[in-house]
């Protein structure tokens, strides 16, 4: 298994969504957590007040509010955002001069001047990584570090050239930590912003759906990404069916039942990946369908 750390080198659903929260149309939000587990925690936001929003935190006019991994709400205070949002993505927003913000999964909010976002668009992203065109034409991959609120570049040619053999004029589908190649190899972009190959899991050119942190391959297969780089391929819930409405962590099948994904294993499952037994229960964990909640996809605020 080939694995880089981007550092080292510098220094599908009918319908998607973006976000690891559920906002209905009535302004009832709950929480999603790392673990997949959801919250309801009385909370009533105006969709119309929303200007912009990405996984894990929204804008409105005067504040950026952010959702961390334990599922918590805060409004940020103190943040100086950018006047104009010129991009937007999970856990990132690019200002129209050069600022990059970046949301780490603690809530904490990262403003920085980023030359390589002067004049830039975005050609690709999902929710830690972003593709972009930069003012001299040059095509550069940035991943982001949400444990800590860093960021890290790397040129398309050095991508290409390097170990990892990514070309990223040639991505095919991608999710928000993950991403597949017209070749059908898969890419994982894992928390600390590292990107990982994994061309030993096999060749994924076709996709029945797809989430952020998970999709549906040709033979009805579902990959769960955990933010630590590891593809598993969880026990299903007996409801689960055909997926048609997805987001980062969440999603609903035909008959409207609805699931939630985990990102990253308990810590009582910390060996999971070197012990069958807690592999066991790990796979059994990654999908969940909440059984106090259950949300109409119908009454969603887009």
């Amino acid at each position: 298994m080939k694995s880089l750390l981007v550092a080292a080198l510098m220094l599908s659903s009918l319908s998607s969504l973006a976000q690891s929260f559920v906002h209905q149309e009535s302004g009832k939000l709950l929480t999603v957590d790392k673990l997949g587990f959801i919250y309801d925690l009385d909370i009533t936001v105006d969709p119309g007040s929303i200007k912009n929003k990405g996984k894990n935190w929204f804008k409105t006019k005067d504040a950026i509010t952010t959702i961390s991994a334990d599922g918590l709400m805060a409004v940020q205070t103190g943040v100086v955002l950018p006047r104009s949002i010129k991009a937007t993505g999970g856990s990132w927003l690019i200002g129209n001069r050069s600022e990059l913000v970046i949301v780490a999964s603690s809530g904490a909010v990262t403003v920085v001047t980023e030359p390589l976002m002067n004049d830039v668009r975005v050609l690709n992203s999902g929710a830690n990584w972003l593709v972009i065109r930069a003012k001299d034409r040059s095509i550069h991959m940035v991943t982001i570090d949400t444990n800590n609120g860093r960021h890290y570049s790397i040129s398309a040619q050095a991508l290409q050239a390097g170990p990892l053999a990514l070309n990223v004029n040639m991505l095919r589908n991608w999710g928000g930590n993950w991403l597949a190649d017209s070749n059908g190899i898969l890419y994982v972009v894992r928390a600390d912003g590292g990107i990982m190959s994994k061309r030993e899991l096999g060749i994924f050119l076709a996709m029945h759906s797809k989430g952020g942190n998970f999709f549906v391959d040709i033979r009805n297969r579902t990959q769960v990404i955990m933010d630590n780089g590891y593809v598993v391929l969880p026990y299903l819930p007996m409801t689960y069916g055909t997926l048609v409405k997805t987001g980062s962590q969440v999603a609903w099948n035909t008959q409207n039942d609805f699931f939630t994904f985990a990102e990253t294993h308990a810590p009582s499952d910390a060996d999971a990946y070197s012990n069958s037994a807690g592999m066991e229960r790990l796979m059994r964990s990654l999908i969940k369908q909440p059984v106090n909640v259950q949300i109409d996809m119908r009454s969603l605020a887009e």
